[in-house]
């Protein structure tokens, strides 16, 4: 990859995932308001309980077809094999989820609820992840994915301000995903017709086996880093009431909205580090991503922290004790530049063929994060998840170094201390 195609890719990468991040951020704000902490805790509870499943369908294979379509394998059997294999699995899972839901029958609303979440999450977001994300990154023809996204993300923003307008409820909330995704889902398949035969798709065995082959070791990393982000979510609806886990999942779910933007952003580099794994040229550019990429999420991080109190008052109003609310919001505000710090290291060694060694870090950061909440519920309230994020977070990433030794991180552990400087002066002196 040459560095203009480099950039080209970078650039429209990074377009396409900062409207989903404002997306992300904007549907945060609809639904926290409209719902309220209560009820947000317990659509966080829904979509939470479902993306625990979510590896187990996507198996880490977006990862794997961009390798493979650089490598210059035939696209119609890598993207056939790939898409047999997804909704094989989220079938399979999918009818396993509904029995459960059918024999426990949760009470009100949540029957239908995880009925809608299963559907998107499960089934139809993995075909738009396929074809919008690594198809097109594996090309190398982001701008498409561009175009899907922003079309995608209208309909989200705009389905659910309709959906608080004319108070659709909790099911109208998680009815709007579904529609934005098919619309994706139509808009990628469309441009992806200058690339790609959709009907001479085929599905080889030798395929499917050389995708799971190369993909296990990712789907491990993935089911952790999955639970690593939504077990709080879980564990925290049966240790506190719907309110005060709304309060701790609104300002987590507006933190994840930067996070999805500088990861997949990062992730676009992962062509060219394939290429050039072990190019010393290749650790040097490594190391000015790391660095800026610290830098920049160090300084959204401060952001948050500075506009806490405003932000929070936008989400839930001024009719509810914003108190925990900001604090949640301050200390998550550590999580965007701790967690690319981390990203940048696990596609080191994606990179490298050392994937396996991203669980080394990820498995004892996720268990410390379970103790965590088991143990500080009480104690903590809604502060819990956010507490036992960062922690986890400052494991994983000091876990990583010792990993791939990253020089780089001497540079880029400069933002995060004077970030968390900034967030424990915020926490003792209240300032608003």
């Amino acid at each position: 990859m040459s560095a203009q195609s480099l950039t080209r890719t970078t650039f429209f990468t990074g377009a396409s995932k900062g409207i989903e991040g404002l997306g992300s951020v904007l549907a945060t704000l609809i639904v926290a308001r409209y719902l309220g902490p209560a009820g947000y805790g317990v659509y966080a509870q829904v979509v939470s309980t479902v993306m625990l499943l979510w590896p187990l369908v996507d198996m880490g294979l977006d990862h794997v077809i961009v390798r493979e379509l650089v490598a210059g394998a035939r696209k119609e059997a890598v993207v056939g094999s790939a898409l047999a294999l997804r909704l094989g699995a989220g079938l399979l899972l999918s009818c396993g989820l509904t029995g459960w839901v059918l024999i426990n029958r949760p009470e009100g609303e949540l029957m239908a609820a995880l009925a809608l979440a299963i559907t998107n999450i499960l089934l139809i977001r993995q075909v738009s992840n396929l074809i919008c994300r690594a198809f097109f990154l594996g090309i190398e023809r982001v701008e498409n994915d561009l175009v899907a996204t922003a079309a995608a993300q209208v309909v989200r923003v705009g389905g659910l301000l309709m959906a608080s307008r004319q108070d659709w409820g909790l099911l109208g909330v998680l009815s709007v995903p579904i529609a934005a995704e098919l619309v994706q889902i139509a808009l990628g398949m469309a441009l992806a017709r200058r690339y790609l035969s959709i009907r001479r798709l085929q599905v080889f065995t030798s395929t499917v086996r050389r995708l799971v082959d190369q993909s296990w070791p990712i789907l491990l990393r993935l089911v952790l880093i999955t639970a690593y982000f939504h077990v709080d979510n879980v564990i925290l609806a049966k240790l506190l009431s719907p309110g005060d886990l709304g309060l701790f999942a609104a300002p987590f779910r507006l933190v994840a909205g930067v996070v999805s933007v500088v990861v997949p952003t990062a992730w676009a580099l992962l062509p060219s580090i394939v290429r050039n794994t072990g190019n010393p040229a290749s650790s040097r550019v490594m190391g000015r991503v790391g660095s800026l990429a610290s830098g920049a999420t160090g300084a959204v991080g401060a952001a948050f922290v500075l506009a806490a109190w405003p932000l929070v008052r936008l989400t839930f109003g001024a009719d509810y004790d914003a108190g925990s609310a900001v604090a949640c919001l301050r200390l998550l505000s550590m999580l965007p530049v701790l967690h690319t710090v981390a990203y940048i290291m696990e596609l080191e060694l994606l990179a490298a063929g050392r994937q396996q060694w991203a669980l080394v870090a990820a498995a004892p950061a996720l268990v410390a994060k379970v103790i965590l909440d088991l143990g500080l519920a009480e104690a903590l309230g809604p502060l819990t998840g956010a507490v036992s994020s960062v922690a986890a977070d400052v494991l994983r990433v000091i876990l990583l170094v010792g990993v791939t030794r990253s020089r780089w991180m001497v540079g880029a552990s400069v933002p995060i201390v004077g970030l968390g400087v900034l967030v424990a002066a915020s926490l003792l002196g209240g300032f608003r």
